[in-house]
């Protein structure tokens, strides 16, 4: 199907209301496949900025959804002859309802992930290795940490031109006289 601007302009409006892409080609009257949609963002860059820009309002809309689902206490009692009673199931059910968003969340867009990074500075921000030798920052670095991640960065300094220092995964680094 060829790019049409009609349906692309509605799709990126349903992707920013959070709904997933697979449910509106499904109910979208005359929408292409999902896969012709990603075509289309590969090769409209315009279009990609849309569907980017609709999806950062989409997980707002998604994390909005979590609040409502986990304010709205309206069915949490059941009404039987006995009295209300509550109503454990449809608590667990928003529980889960709300733990999927939040997880697909923080895959999704990084705002609501967990942030991991370390951050190897000195005191009041200074080059924790600035005056350290290649040997002495390679035995501080041994020392500091043992992950295989870790190590192959390691090798690949043992093998780096004086001064220059390879990027360690997850870890932001200064290094250098200076």
């Amino acid at each position: 199907m060829a790019y049409d601007e009609a349906t692309a302009n509605a799709i990126a409006e349903r992707i920013a209301t959070g709904e997933p892409l697979e449910a509106i080609c499904r109910t979208l009257p005359g929408a292409p496949t999902s896969r012709t949609i990603h075509s289309w963002i590969n090769d409209n860059p315009a279009f990609a900025s849309d569907i980017a820009r609709a999806r950062a309002v989409g997980h707002d809309a998604i994390a909005a959804d979590c609040l409502t689902i986990a304010d709205d206490s309206s069915r949490d009692y059941v009404q039987t002859e006995d009295g209300p009673r509550f109503d454990a199931e449809h608590v667990q059910r928003a529980k889960l309802r709300i733990e999927t968003r939040l997880k697909l969340l923080s895959k999704w867009d990084k705002r609501y992930g967990d942030r991991t990074a370390l951050e190897l500075t000195g005191a009041n921000g200074s080059d924790l290795f600035a005056n350290l030798g290649k040997a002495e920052l390679l035995a501080e670095l041994s020392r500091r940490m043992s992950t295989p991640e870790i190590a192959r960065a390691l090798q690949s300094l043992q093998q780096a031109q004086p001064g220059a220092l390879p990027a360690l995964p997850g870890v932001a680094t200064k290094v250098g006289k200076g």
